[in-house]
């Protein structure tokens, strides 16, 4: 059986199966087999732990994992590679499909691997869908590591300290959730077609530490996404003028009980200076609306 892990196996299932990468999918797959190995090694797996992977592609990712006996499933959004992935569940037993916008399909999928042990993810995640599909992962109690490659610039982002204008509200929500730490850099001729971009493998590691209910934590989430939403006024302004309701001087009181300073932007806060001003907040009863 041909594998998708070089560019010579690559090339070869592109011009078999008639697929060629499409620029608006995001496609871009990995054709080194030692990168590939070592991301997917990178897992801590036993035997009977599933693995989920996010775009499956030509499965140039994952492939070492069908390969060692793991089972994994794979989603993709793109029904044209379902032949390929037919060839290879006759080939390894341990494979499964699913064909469908995981942006749509999570809340399913979600509920039917929480009927499991936590599961892993992996995936090389669309460059322009990656804040996007990590602040619908973030949150999931049903999975427990993740191995994703993305945009260089959005892991910077995503390990962003207090102070950094690179800080953001999903930033927080990564440093809420899970502990990160870089893998390895991926230069674009690591893929086929390369980006114009670097990318970087990042290993996630989902933690219990704040243990939050889910309304105290729909709360936390909706005061960070408020103080972020002026970006250049501190946020204490940036408070007062959101549709929080909330007049300048209540506010300041409130943040003199969490003792921060007025100045403060809210890049500068770190996450539990904001879980102490949630919790003062709601202790106030400020009702948080929807952005």
């Amino acid at each position: 059986m041909i594998e998708p892990t070089t560019f010579s196996g690559l090339k070869t299932l592109m011009a078999y199966y008639k697929l060629a990468p499409q620029k608006r999918k995001g496609q871009n797959f990995l054709i080194d087999q030692n990168i590939a190995r070592k991301l997917c090694f990178s897992l801590n797996l036993s035997e009977k732990e599933p693995v989920l992977e996010i775009g499956g592609g030509f499965l140039s990712l994952s492939f070492p994992l069908l390969k060692a006996g793991y089972n994994l499933t794979t989603i993709e959004v793109d029904n044209s590679f379902i032949p390929w992935y037919l060839e290879v569940k006759n080939h390894y037993p341990n494979f499964n499909y699913l064909t469908g916008d995981i942006r749509k399909m999570l809340p399913a999928i979600s509920a039917y691997f929480d009927r499991q042990v936590p599961t892993h993810l992996i995936g090389n995640l669309p460059y322009y869908l990656t804040s996007h599909l990590l602040f619908l992962f973030l949150p999931g109690k049903w999975w427990k590591e993740a191995i994703f490659t993305i945009q260089k610039e959005v892991a910077d982002r995503l390990m962003a300290p207090p102070g950094s204008k690179q800080r953001s509200p999903l930033t927080l929500m990564c440093e809420e959730y899970t502990n990160l730490k870089v893998i390895t850099d991926l230069p674009p001729q690591v893929f086929y077609p390369p980006p114009a971009v670097n990318s970087r493998a990042i290993f996630l590691q989902r933690k219990l530490e704040f243990n939050l209910s889910e309304e105290e934590d729909s709360y936390l989430r909706k005061v960070i996404r408020f103080s972020f939403a002026k970006k250049r006024k501190t946020i204490l302004n940036s408070l007062s003028m959101s549709s929080l309701g909330l007049k300048k001087e209540v506010l300041t009181d409130i943040f003199k009980k969490a003792t921060l300073d007025l100045n403060l932007r809210a890049e500068d806060l770190t996450l539990k200076e904001f879980l102490l001003l949630t919790e003062i907040l709601k202790g106030s009863k400020v009702v948080i609306p929807e952005i």
